[in-house]
């Protein structure tokens, strides 16, 4: 679906996807079962989103692909080559992600790359104070 080409107005748009989304979970996808709320269902899911979170390991992917349905969607956002970021006065180690790191690691769990692109071009976004990354990234795989 084409949203520039969508003449639906936009409460049309809000209330049908509020209709389809059946849960927003809080997890911690460091841990192999990555549920925080102990009375949630741990059903596989058609799309999972993430942001910010899974650049830390390979692993913290795969516990999140285990909870998606094979032929679901997976889509991410992170940053790209990150060694530290800063949060007021505290600066907070990062994992540096290359995008080359984060094709070979999709596809080795098992995902169909359908689009992987970074979202500035290096001037804009360098000029950031808070983070050294280079850019940002946004991935959309489907789970094979």
């Amino acid at each position: 679906m084409d949203l520039a080409d969508d003449r639906r107005s936009t409460g049309v748009r809000e209330e049908e996807v509020r209709s389809k989304v059946k849960a927003i979970h809080h997890i911690d996808v460091r841990k192999e079962n990555i549920f925080l709320e102990p009375s949630c269902n741990p059903l596989l899911h058609d799309v999972i989103t993430t942001c910010f979170c899974c650049e830390s390991a390979s692993q913290s992917i795969k516990n999140v692909a285990n909870l998606l349905k094979s032929g679901g969607y997976l889509c991410m956002f992170g940053v790209l080559e990150q060694n530290s970021y800063r949060v007021r006065n505290f600066q907070f180690p990062s994992v540096n992600v290359k995008t080359e790191d984060i094709q070979s690691t999709i596809t080795e769990i098992g995902f169909e790359i359908l689009e992987l692109k970074t979202l500035f071009n290096d001037e804009e976004f360098t000029s950031n104070t808070l983070t050294d990354s280079k850019n940002i990234y946004a991935l959309f795989a489907k789970k094979l």
